[in-house]
């Protein structure tokens, strides 16, 4: 019986055993199934991971799998990614993880075990036509398309050209900063002709042969497409995409600018974003009451799509936006193909071209004109005198470039926008701007009335803008004559014949103080606009509430003596400053030949003067006779003008 017993107890745990090994096996199976599928990557870790997971599922690699790029296959990969990602475990839990995350991600695997698993780049690719479609801001936000064909060609070895070349090829480069947006040196190897070795004369000094030998990396895929899957694009992109596929009305007035104005900025937060864009409403309702009424449900699907478009660009818990991480596929948001094209210089004894072409045909072409690229806007003008493109085409200039266009430099410009060989004259003068209305002859520092807080201020978009900037827009009048008083400019009372310095009256805390946005101007500034008559040459008229001197100051031609703080007669804390000339420019002295007389509180001195000429000898601090302590930096000469000496 105790055998049987037994028996049934062995069989039991071993069925026991046997459920819950496969039990453990399933568990830790789906345990790893979740650990490498996109929900755990993205989701378990929200605030981490939010920007990036967000974009990845509007990006063209929505349905690749997060470790086929960043763990890979095996045991091997496994193990790696594991154990790489126990510090990153520790950093969610501590929230000591970096804001925002760094690119690029050091740890990634190379290209050509990930990317070219699926797209091989041996294969002919040829010529690509693409058609990149915008909208102004104008009030029918006026489509443009620009047609565009990109020599993709081919990474095949023996025919390898174009685009795709530089993948045939062996192309090694040593980049100066954490993005790769500043590259310092390339070298291409040749099997014939060995390795052509190209610098960034800007920094030519940073690199050595032991730098390069160190630091060179070889070039794949993912240095010109490196936001491949975590696509950070701008508003603009998105709102003209949606425009494009019909998601957003573009029949709507105005819907361009309106959406740009709600998310052309950068937003402190989600919320207020969405704020911004449900005020698209509201502009309608007031603006365009019709439009309101008859395309309700368009403007409601426009504010949501504006929605999506936020969540898309804003995430402000993690630092990062549209601008955050560099896009190095052509140019457009970055220095991209220009980090090394028309940049990087040949080397002593290089057999190759002295600077890496950046020739634009290389890469791409007009479909209408073959070889030649007109992707960009002609400029109208000439650009001679005019080099300084962001003069006028900054964010707010009189030609405002597009949004996307934020941070190019000048040498960008050209690059795409290739101006007019005709020798025309500067642009003509905007319809906004506003003609000078008098000559400016004498007048050259147009900021002496048009600062801002002057008397003709100016837009708050022309900040920064200079002096020989002003009349590339603004044209002035052939009158020769100074512009008019301004209305509210008051007429000087009075000649300044001799009292040229207006501030010795009209300075803060004078007797006739100046307006508060009146502060920063000069003296030569104060006729443009306040006339002075042809009165006499006098100066004017004591105000009434100076106070006349009761004495002669003949012999007293320093004030201060007796009127300095803490003397005898001290004078008003809003004198502090002046100088003695100006004193007899309010205060008028009597006729009165004598000193002053004697102040009552002043003692007579008990004994003659002759052969003590110094009395500071007795009567300085610590002294026999010290002197009262009001009387502290008092000189010799000032004693006896209070202080009469006996016989």
């Amino acid at each position: 019986m105790r055998g049987k017993l037994r028996q049934d107890k062995v069989i039991f745990l071993a069925i026991t055993g046997a459920i819950s090994l496969v039990l453990l096996v399933m568990g830790s199976y789906q345990l790893y199934e979740f650990s490498e599928s996109n929900s755990f990557c993205g989701q378990l870790c929200h605030t981490v991971m939010n920007p990036e997971y967000t974009v990845y599922q509007h990006s063209p690699h929505s349905r690749v799998p997060c470790v086929d790029c960043h763990v890979g296959p095996g045991a091997d990969y496994l193990v790696k990614a594991k154990i790489r990602g126990l510090p990153q475990v520790f950093a969610t839990l501590f929230s000591t993880y970096e804001r925002p995350l760094g690119t690029p991600v050091k740890n990634l695997r190379p290209a050509r075990d990930t990317c070219e698993q699926c797209h091989r780049p041996e294969i002919f690719s040829g010529d690509i036509l693409r058609t990149y479609t915008t909208y102004d801001v104008d009030e029918a936000s006026t489509e443009r398309a620009i047609n565009m064909v990109l020599r993709v060609g081919t990474g095949q070895e023996e025919i390898a050209r174009d685009i795709h070349w530089h993948i045939a090829a062996r192309v090694w480069y040593v980049p100066l900063d954490e993005k790769h947006a500043k590259i310092g040196w390339v070298g291409v190897e040749d099997p014939v002709a060995g390795l052509a070795e190209y610098t960034n004369p800007k920094y030519a000094g940073e690199i050595t042969a032991a730098r390069v030998e160190k630091e060179k990396r070889l070039m794949d895929c993912i240095d010109c497409h490196n936001r491949a899957t975590h696509v950070f694009s701008s508003p603009e992109q998105l709102i003209d995409e949606r425009i494009t596929l019909g998601r957003i009305d573009g029949s709507l007035p105005y819907i361009k600018r309106e959406a740009l104005k709600a998310l052309g900025e950068i937003s402190p937060s989600l919320d207020i974003a969405n704020l911004k864009v449900e005020a698209l409403a509201d502009f309608y309702r007031t603006n365009y009451p019709a439009v309101y009424s008859q395309q309700r449900q368009d403007i409601d699907n426009a504010i949501e799509e504006l929605k999506e478009v936020a969540l898309l660009t804003v995430f402000t818990e993690m630092g990062v936006d549209w601008q955050t991480h560099l896009d190095n596929v052509g140019h457009s948001q970055s220095e991209g193909c220009f980090r090394c094209h028309g940049t990087l210089a040949a080397g002593a004894g290089n057999n190759k071209a002295d600077v890496i072409s950046a020739d634009c045909n290389a890469c791409h072409y007009n479909p209408g004109r073959e070889g030649t690229i007109t992707t960009g806007r002609f400029i109208p003008h000439a650009i001679a005198g005019l080099e300084d493109c962001l003069s006028c085409h900054d964010a707010d200039g009189t030609k405002p470039f597009p949004s996307d266009h934020v941070g190019r430099s000048n040498t960008l410009c050209t690059a795409c926008h290739q101006p007019s060989t005709i020798a025309v004259p500067p642009p003509a003068t905007p319809p906004a701007a506003v003609p000078i209305p008098h000559s400016i002859t004498g007048l050259e520092d147009c900021f002496s009335c048009h600062g801002p807080g002057n008397i003709k201020p100016y837009p708050a978009n022309h900040v920064g803008r200079s002096n020989s900037l002003c009349t590339v827009c603004h044209k002035p009048t052939t009158t020769a004559a100074p512009p008019s008083v301004p209305p509210a400019a008051g007429q000087i009372p009075h000649s300044i014949a001799g009292l040229e310095d207006c501030f010795s009256c009209h300075g803060p805390g004078s007797s006739q103080p100046y307006p508060a946005d009146h502060v920063g101007r000069t003296n030569a500034q104060c006729t443009i606009c306040h006339k002075s008559p042809q009165l006499p040459a006098r100066p004017p008229a004591t105000p009434p509430a100076a106070i006349v001197i009761p004495h002669s100051i003949a012999g007293l031609a320093d004030c201060f003596l007796c009127h300095g703080p803490g003397s005898v007669r001290p004078y008003p804390a809003n004198h502090v400053g002046r100088t003695n000339a100006l004193c007899t420019v309010c205060h008028q002295p009597t006729t009165v030949a004598r000193p002053p007389s004697l102040p009552p509180p002043a003692g007579s001195i008990p004994h003659s003067i002759v052969g003590i000429g110094d009395c500071l000898m007795c009567h300085a601090r610590g002294g026999i006779e010290p002197f009262p302590s009001d009387h502290v930096g008092r000189t010799n000469s000032q004693c006896t003008i209070c202080h009469q000496p006996g016989d």
